[in-house]
């Protein structure tokens, strides 16, 4: 395993080239579900496409974790043939993390029906209700991140998935790991969403496979194409965080 930190924007960029491959595929999957999702609002179909987003999401992060502390790289064969497919570690730890925030979802949840309620309350205070919550939400996920981050590449390649050592290895890596998220992920987020309002509001492109009015849209298959695309850089700038905090922690560089 590689010692030293790597810097962030430059070491995202590196994986992201380095496993282009993988993710073009990955891409093109969460492109088709999306048009599936758009083509009928069955059920099944809504539910098949939560699981397959999240699918793909998993083996996107486990595949630039094990690439950025192994130097090894991905392609799309190794999706197929399943070199790219997370340990049960990994998606045990990814399994929980979804779970806990669900039930802080289902929490906040009648605050926010509560909030939503015209008849409850004026709707400034709603809007304040909601931005509160939301913060408050947002707040709680990086405050996790930050102290048990470390959780996602121990699972990736030592099949350590306690929270327990995360949360001691925490200690001394939550400030690295804090800087390292403000610093790539949380820009990165930012630019993407201005990038999807300027592409959509301002030059008026279709940024969805299907209309409101329920058409087809071609352009929005290579945007949603290109979207996918983007967002996987997005994971690599997490994963240099996590990464580089993991190294912190096993060999103290800062």
């Amino acid at each position: 395993m590689p010692t030293d930190t790597t810097p962030i924007w430059p070491g995202a960029w590196r994986l992201y080239k380095a496993n282009f491959g993988l993710f073009a595929c990955l891409s093109l999957i969460n492109t088709t579900i999306e048009a599936a999702t758009g083509w009928s609002y069955a059920l099944g179909i809504i539910a098949l496409s939560i699981v397959g987003v999240f699918v793909t999401g998993a083996v996107a992060a486990y595949a630039v974790h094990v690439s950025e502390l192994t130097d090894q790289k991905f392609g799309a064969s190794d999706l197929w043939s399943g070199a790219a497919l997370p340990n049960r570690a990994f998606v045990s730890i990814t399994l929980l993390v979804i779970f806990a925030f669900c039930l802080v979802g289902l929490a906040l949840w009648p605050l926010g029906a509560y909030a939503e309620s015209s008849d409850a309350i004026e709707l400034t205070v709603a809007d304040q209700m909601m931005i509160g919550i939301i913060l408050a939400s947002l707040l709680a996920y990086v405050f996790f991140l930050c102290r048990f981050g470390t959780v996602f590449p121990a699972a990736a390649i030592d099949n350590d998935w306690s929270l327990k050592h995360a949360y001691d290895r925490g200690r001394g890596t939550s400030w690295t790991l804090a800087k390292g998220l403000l610093a790539g992920p949380i820009p990165g987020l930012i630019l993407l969403f201005i990038l999807y309002w300027f592409v959509a509001d301002v030059l008026r492109i279709d940024t969805y496979i299907w209309r409101e009015e329920g058409t087809f849209s071609s352009v929005g298959v290579v945007s949603a194409f290109i979207g996918n695309l983007i967002s996987f850089l997005i994971t690599c700038l997490g994963v240099v965080a996590f990464c580089n905090a993991y190294r912190r922690s096993k060999f103290g560089s800062a």
